[in-house]
C-alpha cells in the first residue's frame, strides 16, 4: 500500500471514530464495561496518542542510520496480510500505553482532527525519506518511514474491533 492509499484508508477509519464520538454523550464515552476494560474515550485517546508517538518515530527515520536490518517474522506476516491480527496484546504499564479519560467530547474531536491533519501533512513526506533508514518497532522489527505510516493506519483499524465490543456492551447497558 502506498502512502496515498494508506491516507485514504486512514481518512475512512477516522470518520468511523469521529462519528462514534458524536453519537454518544460524554457520560457514555466514559462508560467502562468492566474495571479492567477501556471506555470509548480511553480507547480513542489511546489510538490518537499512540498515533502521535508513531508519527514521531516515523519522523525520526529522516535522521536514522541506513540499516540492512529487516522486519521480524511477525512483522513480515503483518505487512503481508496488511493488518494486525485480531489478538489482544497486553502492553507494559507505561504512561504512553495507559489510556486516560477525555476531558470532553470536544477534546476527543479536536485530537482526532489534529491527528487527521498531521497524517495528511506526512502523506507526501514519507516517500522522500530513504527506505533503508529504519527504526525498530518492538513487535514488527525494523521499519522505514513508509512502513511506519502504514503501521499507524493498521493500528487505527485494529482497534475498531475493540470499539465495536465496547459499543455492544454500552447498548446493552442502556
Amino acid at each position: 500500500m502506498d502512502s496515498k492509499q494508506a491516507f485514504t484508508r486512514f481518512e475512512e477509519l477516522s470518520q468511523v471514530y469521529i462519528t462514534t464520538i458524536k453519537r454518544y454523550s460524554y457520560e457514555e464515552l466514559l462508560f467502562k464495561p468492566s474495571p479492567t476494560s477501556w471506555s470509548l474515550g480511553e480507547l480513542n485517546n489511546h489510538v490518537v496518542g499512540t498515533g502521535f508517538i508513531q508519527m514521531e518515530t516515523l519522523m525520526n527515520c529522516r535522521t536514522a542510520a541506513a540499516l540492512p536490518k529487516k522486519k521480524s517474522w511477525s512483522g513480515r506476516i503483518v505487512y503481508f496480510i496488511g493488518s494486525i491480527p485480531p489478538i489482544k496484546v497486553k502492553m507494559p504499564e507505561t504512561i504512553e500505553h495507559t489510556p486516560f479519560q477525555p476531558c470532553s467530547k470536544d477534546q476527543l474531536l479536536e485530537r482526532w482532527h489534529s491527528f487527521l491533519n498531521t497524517m495528511r501533512e506526512l502523506e507526501t513526506l514519507v516517500s522522500t525519506i530513504p527506505r533503508n533508514q529504519k527504526i525498530e518497532q518492538p513487535y514488527l522489527g525494523y521499519l522505514n518511514a513508509e512502513e511506519w505510516y502504514e503501521h499507524i493506519v493498521m493500528h487505527v483499524a485494529h482497534h475498531l474491533r475493540q470499539q465495536t465490543r465496547i459499543e455492544r456492551l454500552l447498548r446493552k447497558r442502556v
